[in-house]
């Protein structure tokens, strides 16, 4: 007689389970998709407080940056001031601490240019005293002024335009 090599045993299925145990136990694809209420708290804490301390050091950078922009326009005033002077025979920036604005004149009276500072939230003020003050500029751009430094604030920040008295303008 011939003898067969033995038949290898046919993989099993795992035994059935009753249906009442396949409703109890969810299996991973059943399981519902989403957050809980608690992550969702967490999340929002943990923003909160990154933004509480955010809010304080973006404050003082926007003060920072439009005290900036204020002191860049306002050298550029008193360089387009100087350069109208050359151009039409003399020319004044008439500079009003307590309005808080700029306003530049040529020889003709015409107003060609102004600067509203106030409007922005700017505090304007100036070595000497307040109210109006007259900066002229001759036919040959130089400045009839006597020294000024002119200081703009908001918040935190503070920034400086020193004008002398021939009319130059230095930024701090």
């Amino acid at each position: 007689m011939i003898e067969q090599p033995p038949t290898p045993p046919l993989p099993s299925l795992p035994p059935a389970a009753p249906a009442w145990v396949a409703h109890a136990v969810p299996r991973p694809a059943d399981r519902r998709r989403g957050t809980t209420l608690v992550e969702l708290l967490l999340v929002l804490a943990v923003g909160a407080v990154l933004l509480g301390l955010g809010v304080p050091r973006g404050r003082a950078l926007l003060d920072h940056l439009a005290v900036t922009a204020a002191r860049e326009e306002i050298a550029g005033m008193l360089h387009r001031a100087r350069a109208l002077a050359h151009e039409a025979s003399g020319a004044t920036l008439l500079v009003d601490v307590d309005a808080e604005s700029m306003t530049l004149v040529g020889s003709d009276g015409g107003v060609r240019g102004r600067l509203l500072l106030a409007e922005r939230g700017l505090d304007l003020s100036t070595s000497g005293s307040g109210g109006v003050i007259d900066m002229t500029w001759n036919a040959l751009g130089w400045g009839v002024i006597t020294s000024r430094t002119l200081v703009v604030r908001r918040g935190a920040g503070e920034a400086r335009v020193v004008v002398s008295s021939r009319g130059r303008a230095t930024r701090r």
